[in-house]
């Protein structure tokens, strides 16, 4: 029988019967497709352990007279929704654990979450955003290179840098009026650059007009004089920083400065004056 005073505890931490009941009672299987066992759980608990020492979902705590492990409940519900689950990996269910946990948080303390990693990064800033020490970033980034095709590491001012995730945006290819349109995202320069650019008569400047991204594009381009580039940057504080590109010498509209933009055939067929920023 359970006590009212053992459900409010349950609430905070439970111990391993108690963890390994309940696991069992909503019919978790290991990823052999078997019934948790104690040692199952043991196992669990310690790769939970390692993963998030910082954490301390797992805990020792002094009852009737001898030392016993115990599980906070932030703890059982990491076991529920990322080791004991079978539709993802362990690294993609970890990360979705958090983002709503996250989410849930935000949501009872009512604040905004702050994204931290906006802009790439040099690789000398590394270790101490990730609080790791030069050696283990460098062969995470090995790793990374080998299995990205070096999607995302790429030389500034001479020095190595790493690009946010937005680098895996996909690109989106329009044809209007027998001409071609080019859509970015937040893509890399390397990515956008694995399209043959003098195909496309209208390109979008990745990053919502990110200066150092669209500099190398005009670059890249800068033969194609009649070539009509857009860029979608927000106001305020949160802008891309397209306000930092020198667009002079080319045919570009923003978001920033003109609104929304529609884009026709008239666009496409304008024969515009080359001034810099250029709106509809």
């Amino acid at each position: 029988m359970v006590t009212d005073s053992q459900t409010e505890l349950e609430k905070i931490f439970m111990s391993y019967n108690r963890v390994l009941y309940k696991l069992n009672l909503m019919e978790l299987k290991t990823k052999g497709g078997k019934e948790i066992t104690h040692k199952d759980l043991r196992q669990a608990a310690t790769i939970m352990n390692k993963k998030h020492p910082t954490c301390r979902w797992k805990q020792q705590k002094y009852r009737f007279k001898k030392y016993r492990n115990y599980i906070l409940a932030e703890g059982f519900y990491w076991l529920i929704h990322v080791y004991f689950q079978t539709e993802k990996n362990i690294v993609d269910a970890d990360i979705d654990f958090f983002n709503i946990r996250i989410g849930q948080y935000e949501d009872l303390l009512k604040i905004s979450r702050k994204n931290f990693w906006n802009d790439d990064m040099y690789v000398y800033e590394l270790p101490s955003y990730f609080n790791r020490v030069p050696g283990t970033i460098k062969n995470g980034i090995i790793k990374m290179n080998k299995a990205t095709n070096n999607l995302y590491k790429y030389y500034e001012n001479g020095k190595a840098k790493i690009s946010n995730t937005n680098a895996t945006s996909i690109h989106l290819e329009i044809t209007l009026d027998n001409k071609k349109i080019l859509l970015t995202g937040d893509s890399s320069f390397e990515s956008v650059t694995t399209e043959n650019l003098e195909d496309f008569k209208i390109i979008q400047l990745p990053h919502h007009g990110n200066a150092d991204i669209g500099e190398k594009i005009f670059n890249e381009t800068k033969k194609d004089l009649d070539k009509q580039y857009i860029i979608s940057d927000n106001t305020g504080n949160s802008n891309g920083g397209s306000d930092k590109l020198n667009t002079k010498g080319y045919r570009v509209m923003n978001t920033k400065e003109k609104g929304l933009l529609t884009l026709d055939e008239n666009i496409i067929s304008q024969n515009r004056t080359i001034t810099g920023n250029l709106g509809i």
